[in-house]
């Protein structure tokens, strides 16, 4: 149907059924505003059951201020030049709807405070499940809308609010701890909320709030203390206490220095970093806090403690905060080296620390190469050749660890000292700097087994992998912004790029998938993602090319319209929105590959190639047509791309009985991807690149030229062919040159051979002599894409 047609029949259907005019008008609102937030990932009634709770509370005016002005800002970016998906960045349904009601604006204050702080998964079930206790006590209006709805509206709230940094709040709270308690240091435990914390804040914050000269909260210990104090101090205006027996007149306050109405009593607990065998992060050890909501005369009125007091019961898991990729390095260092002792701002520990993170990332970056599927390629042993390295380039390493340890002095003399140190070392606790040594021996008592108990390479190598992991994002300073976990503890980085940091001189081949994924799991809490970047390939995210998380988007390079030769695959996209479809405003955090295509090859390919000793280098076809096909699926965008091909009418093909009419032919993100992954990329030669079309040359006696862009033939019965090189003729169409990588990696030459073709792709910048020579150099089988 035409549009005209389409536009006719609305018009039509308008005049005789005028529907919408009898309907109520609030209720078309209400509707309009149920389908906006399902088309954001949330729910009108999963919104509407938080608020009952959340709601309640009252937002400091100064954060409300600085809140508003931070998640209000959006920008638009198409995510492709001729397709329907963008990239959205700032408020969508769910926030415009806060700006309006302050319910809601409380709600979703508070909800993107314990995302950032939380892991969203294991918030959403302590959500449900204190949601689900406030039902079983019979309190009034009291709901469950269930773990998943709850993750989702999560979600939801996460991607339209990730412009407001809550990381700052919580490096005030550290700070005030550091200067006013001499017995501070770092526990992640601080950050984590346990189900029976979580529980009580969820009522008596409120009813402190409302009540503040009758009401106060005291809690029995500090675990969660961090979080607890952003939430009730910074977020709702209440005063703050943390009191101990050794601080200046008892008490450290946040706040006006009147009455606190929360009161946190921090106790002595025991610390087990001298262990070696304890991991260095669970340090603190003690029962779950209890929280007590009291009145006037300190008598209590409720009470939520843990169903059982055993320690650390409904501690769920390791913590996750967060911290913009700015600075994450610095901050990362100052918890690290203020965990077992109180190390000064300026000390030598923190420079010489990113010279040699910053170094160890860049010699590793020196010895990765692609690795390819199993048996793709048949025999492995020309895949250790240079022609596979990675070129990474040393610029994209130091551009990631000064936005990763922004705020800390960069030497580049000293970079490179380091740098020739460890190609002939590794790094041990026996060859640290001697500024380690010097800062360790303050430590009081003095410890040999500290570098043990705080696993200190370990750490170490982990920052060294997260520089490296943006020294392949193709603009890290734009994504300095970007809040990503601050602790590694459920970050398990794929082996090779564990090895690559940890062996002297040791070459490692990078799987296609490995920086994405291992980008992906310093931004997303979903395990799904996880699983799948430690392990093998989640059934899920097999075929995903892009991911959105905290409103920031992790991209393949194969996005888009452009050359294969002008693809890095190594290279990642980093930029902040989440996709969104611009007809209907729907919002999903993941887009994958669409459906799997039959292609239909011309009769062409069933006939023999050019059996000649010279070749004129062209195109034999032309891609006429682009189209972008997308489909909106529960949890995902999917999209497929066709090609529409047409063959050349030059005389020289006629005699080959050609199929005239265009062919369609299908292409999906993920796969180009890999496909590109698997491909030689001719280097750079002296000539000028361009020739003339009528010039011919030579092919030798190793070399055809296959008439088309596929060698389907030679696994169709009339192969393989005894030459060692096939060209396609596919020259100056970069659309047809997609299809043959396509054909080269994915089909065309016997598969149970073991001397299957290699694939090689002609540079802009080498001419079509030169690029035949280079391969003719290199043992094996090949195909050469022009």
């Amino acid at each position: 149907m035409s549009l005209n047609s389409q536009f006719s029949l609305a018009l039509e259907l308008s005049n005789i059924f005028p529907i919408r005019a009898v309907v109520d008008s609030a209720a078309t609102q209400f509707l309009k505003l149920a389908r906006d937030l399902r088309r954001s990932g949330s729910d009108i009634v999963v919104e509407a059951d938080l608020a009952a709770v959340f709601g309640r509370g009252v937002i400091s005016s100064m954060l409300e201020d600085k809140f508003r002005n931070a998640v209000k800002l959006q920008t638009f970016v198409p995510l492709t030049r001729e397709g329907e998906i963008r990239l959205d960045s700032g408020p969508g349904p769910t926030m415009h709807r806060a700006f309006r009601e302050r319910s809601y604006f409380a709600t979703v204050v508070q909800l993107s405070l314990l995302a950032w702080m939380q892991p969203r998964e294991q918030l959403a079930m302590m959500l449900s499940s204190c949601m689900t206790k406030r039902v079983r006590l019979g309190i009034e209006g009291a709901s469950d809308p269930g773990y998943e709805s709850i993750f989702n509206t999560l979600a939801a709230c996460s991607s339209q609010s990730s412009n407001f940094a809550w990381s700052f709040y919580v490096q005030q709270v550290e700070a005030m701890l550091r200067s006013s308690f001499p017995e501070y240091k770092f526990h992640h435990d601080y950050i984590r909320m346990s189900d029976t914390l979580l529980s009580g804040a969820m009522d008596y914050l409120y009813l402190v709030q409302s009540l503040p000269e009758q009401r106060k909260i005291l809690v029995s210990n500090q675990l969660g203390c961090v979080t607890l104090v952003v939430w009730a101090h910074y977020a709702l205006g209440l005063t703050v206490a943390i009191t101990h027996r050794t601080l200046p007149d008892n008490n450290i306050i946040f706040g006006d220095r009147g009455e606190p109405q929360v009161i946190i009593t921090w106790q002595d607990c025991r610390d087990h970093t001298d262990d070696p065998n304890h991991n260095y992060r669970i340090m603190c050890k003690g029962p779950q806090p209890e929280i007590l909501l009291l009145d006037q005369d300190m008598s209590v009125v409720l009470r939520s403690f843990p169903d059982e007091p055993r320690s650390h019961t409904g501690m769920r898991g390791m913590v996750h905060d967060r911290h913009a990729l700015l600075g994450y390095g610095t901050t990362f260092l100052h918890r690290l080296f203020n965990t077992k002792y109180i190390t000064i701002d300026n000390d030598p520990i923190y420079e010489d620390s990113v010279k040699l993170i910053t170094a160890l990332a860049i010699h590793a970056s020196s010895r990765l190469d692609r690795k390819f599927d199993s048996g793709c390629r048949g025999d492995d042993q020309f895949k250790n050749l240079p022609r596979y390295e990675i070129q990474l380039e040393v610029w994209r390493v130091l551009s990631s660890s000064k936005i990763i340890f922004g705020g800390t002095k960069h030497d580049p003399a000293g970079i490179a000292s380091y740098v020739e140190f460890f190609s002939n070392s590794v790094l041990s606790n026996e060859n640290l700097p001697a500024s380690f040594s010097s800062t360790f021996k303050k430590a009081r008592p003095p410890t040999a087994s500290l570098l043990e108990g705080l696993h200190l390479i370990d750490q170490i190598q982990f920052l060294a992998r997260v520089v490296l992991l943006f020294a392949f994002v193709v603009d890290v300073e734009g994504c300095a912004e970007m809040p990503i976990f601050l602790d590694d503890s459920l970050l398990s980085m794929r082996l090779e790029m564990k090895r690559v940091c940890s062996r002297l001189n040791t070459r490692v081949a990078v799987a296609p998938e490995t920086v994405f994924y291992g980008i992906l799991q310093l931004l997303s809490d979903d395990t799904k993602l996880t699983r799948a970047s430690c392990h093998d390939l989640h059934e899920e995210s097999e075929f995903l090319f892009l991911c959105s998380d905290f409103g920031w988007s992790v991209f393949l390079d194969t996005i888009g319209d452009k050359d294969p030769a002008n693809v890095k695959p190594h290279l990642v996209h980093v930029q902040k929105g989440v996709p969104t479809n611009s007809r209907t405003n729907e919002r999903k955090l993941r887009i994958s590959d669409g459906g799997v295509f039959v292609t239909t090859l011309p009769r062409i390919f069933h006939k023999p190639p050019v059996q000649k000793i010279a070749y004129t280098p062209r195109a034999v076809a032309q891609v006429t047509r682009r189209d972008e096909y997308w489909t909106s699926k529960i949890r995902q965008f999917e999209l497929t791309i066709r090609f529409m091909v047409e063959i050349s009418s030059e005389r020289a093909l006629q005699k080959f009985d050609l199929q005239t009419s265009p062919t369609e032919h299908w292409v999906t993100c993920r796969s180009m991807h890999r496909q590109i992954w698997e491909t030689f990329l001719t280097p750079p030669c002296e000539h000028e690149a361009e020739i003339s079309p009528q010039t011919p040359l030579n092919l030798g006696p190793d070399a055809l030229a296959i008439v088309g862009w596929s060698n389907q033939a030679e696994s169709t019965g009339d192969g393989p062919y005894p030459q060692r090189i096939v060209i396609f003729l596919t020259r100056g169409d970069a659309r047809l040159r997609w299809l043959a990588v396509q054909n080269a990696t994915e089909g065309g030459g016997a598969p149970e051979l073991e001397d299957k073709r290699e694939t090689a792709l002609r540079t802009a910048d080498c001419c079509e002599k030169c690029a035949l020579e280079h391969i003719s150099s290199f043992p094996g089988r090949w195909t050469l894409i022009l």
